[in-house]
């Protein structure tokens, strides 16, 4: 009899320890917290895509900068070249000139001008309608819709 209880009590405690390995494995997995041991002075995965990511980086900048100081090279080398020296500046002054309208809400005078013309033309052509026939609503006085 007492082996049986010994024997409940390992598959118990047994139990108990795999139930608690499920449960902080869980953790761990559902939780995505990675637990990074430290090998010396070897730099982890991500610490080694980092640096090989800023010495492309740094690589690409020094290409760069190489490529800039050609470009200024070869243009100081066009602007002092005889044939450049020589152009002449044949360009004209465009005075400047006055933009928009004092106020911008007055009626400009074209348009004054042309809406005085509109009504003259509307009533001539209505003392003429006038005196011919009596005005219909399908005799109707064409504007010029401005």
């Amino acid at each position: 009899m007492r082996e049986d209880k010994t024997k409940t009590f390992v598959v118990n405690i047994v139990t108990v320890l795999v139930v608690l390995g499920v449960i902080v494995s869980g953790y761990l997995v559902f939780n995505k917290k990675e637990i990074s041991v430290p090998l010396g002075n070897a730099p982890s995965v991500e610490n080694a895509e980092a640096i090989v990511a800023t010495g492309s980086e740094i690589s690409r900048t020094v290409s760069e900068l190489t490529d800039l100081k050609k470009a200024v090279t070869d243009s100081v080398a066009v602007f002092r070249m005889p044939e450049f020296m020589r152009l002449e500046n044949f360009s004209v002054m465009v005075p400047s000139e006055n933009v928009g309208r004092l106020n911008p809400f007055i009626t400009p005078a074209w348009k004054v001008k042309l809406q005085a013309l509109e009504q003259t033309l509307t009533k001539r052509t209505g003392a003429e309608e006038s005196s011919l026939e009596p005005k219909t609503a399908s005799s109707a006085t064409p504007s010029l819709g401005i």
